[in-house]
């Protein structure tokens, strides 16, 4: 009862002279054998039979979307060399997309508030 996994409390007879009863490792419960060992193993046998006859042979891969599959083709089609003529391609686009954003809008300046700084500010420490 002291151990992690909880069994239900062995009933030991006691008596002297005899061997302890086989249990169960899970419950604890003691295994009464109601049939020979012959026996046992052609019941397995039987068992085991049944249950392969139960479950499938193969496992059959669920179907892709037609999308899935042209964007899975593309991917394994696709070389090193694509793959730069497509950053060369981009990279215009980049860097007029970053001239934008750098750029500093026509119009009046606000008149509350503090100037936006342009430039990094780069802290120095004080010497002691």
């Amino acid at each position: 009862m002291q151990g992690r996994v909880q069994k239900l409390v062995p009933h030991h007879i006691g008596k002297a002279g005899e061997a302890a009863a086989i249990r169960c490792r899970s419950s604890n419960r003691r295994v009464q054998f109601d049939m020979t060992i012959p026996e046992w193993c052609q019941a397995l046998a039987d068992a085991v039979k049944e249950a392969s006859s139960r479950q499938a042979t193969a496992v059959l891969p669920k179907a892709f979307s037609p999308q899935t599959d042209r964007t899975l083709r593309a991917r394994a089609e696709r070389t090193l060399a694509g793959r730069v003529a497509d950053w060369g391609a981009v990279l215009p686009r980049v860097a007029d997309a970053d001239k934008n954003r750098r750029a500093v809008p026509v119009g009046d300046t606000p008149t509350e508030g503090p100037a936006v700084p342009l430039t990094t500010l780069h802290p120095k420490r004080l010497e002691r």
